[in-house]
């Protein structure tokens, strides 16, 4: 069965095509060939057709369902890579304007296959340099130390989880209900000064 096909099956059979993920209806032929549910056009496209950046609270709206479709993929033991503009679909774009989804897990593994190379790391030590370095996007994830190590850029402890995100105050808005409280009490406290005297100024 193809990797894909195997994995986006997992995925179904716990249903996170209601997480933000597309749906996969089935393959054919030896599974070379995968069947997803039809949808519009990518974040990409439309950002370009748009030719203007995304409103602030339209930004929300798509981080907060990417950070459901990550928490969710979190949950089943999934790791999503290649993350682009091109790999999140919208489901309408004039009736449901930032309805997304995410698609292409061509390049997502199983957190078991990438405990198995961090094992394999550990135990044999880091590619050779001349390996990392034909990588595309090297100087994008790894650091060169002073002992010539390489390391990852990104320290998986100070990462955002996805259950971070929705909990963050730029997703929740609770910035705004606390803003909204301190002038709430501010208008309350310069009315009690202006009906009591005796409060000092």
């Amino acid at each position: 069965m193809n990797l894909q096909a195997e994995m986006m099956k997992i995925l179904i059979d716990r249903n996170l095509d209601q997480k933000n993920i597309i749906k996969y209806n089935g393959g054919f032929g030896m599974y070379n060939c995968l069947e997803f549910e039809i949808l519009d056009i990518s974040l990409g496209t439309y950002l370009r057709r748009r030719q203007a950046p995304m409103r602030l609270q339209d930004s929300r709206t798509v981080i907060q369902q990417l950070a459901v479709a990550f928490d969710a993929l979190k949950t089943t033991g999934v790791i999503r890579g290649d993350v682009k503009t091109t790999n999140i679909m919208l489901v309408d774009h004039e009736k449901q304007t930032f309805k997304v989804k995410l698609i292409d897990f061509g390049l997502a593994i199983f957190k078991h296959q990438a405990e198995l190379l961090q094992y394999i790391i550990d135990l044999v030590g880091p590619p050779r340099t001349q390996y990392l370095l034909s990588g595309w996007k090297w100087k994008v994830y790894y650091n060169q130390t002073h002992g010539n190590q390489w390391t990852l850029k990104w320290d998986k402890r100070y990462r955002i989880t996805p259950s971070g995100i929705l909990n963050h105050p730029f997703i929740t808005m609770r910035y705004q209900i606390n803003t909204c409280e301190e002038k709430v009490m501010s208008g309350e406290t310069s009315t009690r000064k202006e009906m009591d005297p005796k409060i000092n100024l």
